[in-house]
C-alpha cells in the first residue's frame, strides 16, 4: 500500500507535468510560493484601499493553488475559490485540510464562462486568469451576474504591449511571443524551444481591447494603474520621479506620460469594475 500523497507532492507533480526543461521548472518553482504570497498581500491591500472597506464575501476565479483565496479568507471574508482544473481544486482542498486553513474558505471546480456560482459575492477576483479563458465575454457576463448590489470585480491581466513583456513574455519568458497568434506561440514555445508541454494562454490584452470588453458589459471602469501613477509613481522623492512630477504640471505632458505608463510600462492591466 503506497504512501498517501500530500498537497506538496501533488504541487510538485504539477510543475513536473507542465515544465519540460528541469532548469526552467526549478527556477519557476523556487520563486513561485514567495511571489504568490507577496502578490496576494499586495492585492488584498490594494483592494482594501480602493474599496475603503473589507468585502463581506469574495470569489476568486482561476484560484490556482489558492494563495490569494487563502489570504482573503484569513481576514474573515467568506471566500470561494474556483478553477476549471479539477486537479488544482483537489490540491487546494488537500492543503486546506492538512494546514487547518479557515473554515470560511471553500473550493469548487467549474468554468466561469459556462457556469454561475450558486451565490452572489461582494467582490469577485479575476487575477491572471482572463487571458486563459476562451470565451472571455461570457465569463465577464457571468461575473457581473454573480455580483451583489454595489459589488465590484477586480481584474488583472498581463499587458500585451508592455515593453518588459516584449523582451520576456510573462508566461514563457521568450521575447516577442506576446505579439504572436496562439498557434505561433505554441509552435515556438512548445515544439521548438520545448519549454512547456502545451500553451494554455488564449490571448493577451492591450489596454484598448480590455476596455472594449468591459464597455460591452456596461461596466464602470476604475483604472488602478492610472491611480497608482498619480498617487505613487510621480510622488516618490527620487530625482527622476521629481522630474516626472514637474513635467506632469503641464497638462499635455501629463497626458502623454500617463498614456506611456499605462500602455507600455505596466506589466499588468488592473481594473476595478462596477455596474
Amino acid at each position: 500500500m503506497g504512501t498517501k500523497k500530500t498537497w506538496e507532492d501533488r504541487y510538485q507533480a504539477r510543475f513536473d507535468q507542465h515544465k519540460v526543461k528541469p532548469a526552467l521548472r526549478k527556477k519557476y518553482q523556487d520563486s513561485f510560493k514567495d511571489r504568490a504570497e507577496f502578490k496576494a498581500n499586495v492585492i488584498y491591500e490594494r483592494i482594501h484601499h480602493c474599496l475603503g472597506r473589507i468585502p463581506k464575501s469574495c470569489c476568486d476565479i482561476g484560484c490556482g493553488f489558492g494563495v490569494v483565496a487563502t489570504r482573503f479568507a484569513r481576514e474573515g471574508i467568506e471566500t470561494l475559490g474556483i478553477d476549471h482544473d479539477d486537479d488544482l481544486i483537489e490540491i487546494c482542498r488537500l492543503k486546506q485540510e492538512e494546514e487547518g486553513l479557515p473554515g470560511n474558505l471553500c473550493y469548487q471546480s467549474f468554468d466561469i464562462s459556462k457556469t454561475l456560482p450558486e451565490k452572489k459575492f461582494d467582490l469577485i477576483l479575476c487575477i491572471d486568469t482572463l487571458e486563459h479563458i476562451q470565451d472571455d465575454a461570457s465569463a465577464l457576463h457571468n461575473m457581473v451576474s454573480s455580483l451583489q448590489e454595489n459589488g465590484a470585480i477586480y481584474i488583472s491581466t498581463p499587458n500585451k504591449f508592455c515593453l518588459f513583456s516584449l523582451l520576456s513574455d510573462p508566461h514563457f519568458h521568450v521575447p516577442l511571443v506576446s505579439l504572436m497568434p496562439r498557434r505561433w506561440t505554441e509552435l515556438i514555445v512548445s515544439k521548438l524551444l520545448r519549454k512547456i508541454y502545451a500553451v494554455d494562454v488564449e490571448k493577451l490584452y492591450s489596454l484598448s481591447s480590455l476596455r472594449q470588453l468591459c464597455n460591452r458589459a456596461h461596466l464602470k471602469i476604475r483604472h488602478i494603474n492610472l491611480e497608482q501613477f498619480r498617487e505613487t509613481v510621480i510622488t516618490q522623492p527620487t530625482p527622476f520621479r521629481k522630474m516626472l512630477n514637474a513635467l506632469c504640471r503641464i497638462n499635455f505632458l501629463k497626458s502623454v506620460l500617463e498614456n506611456i505608463y499605462i500602455r507600455l510600462i505596466v506589466r499588468e492591466h488592473c481594473f476595478l469594475l462596477q455596474r
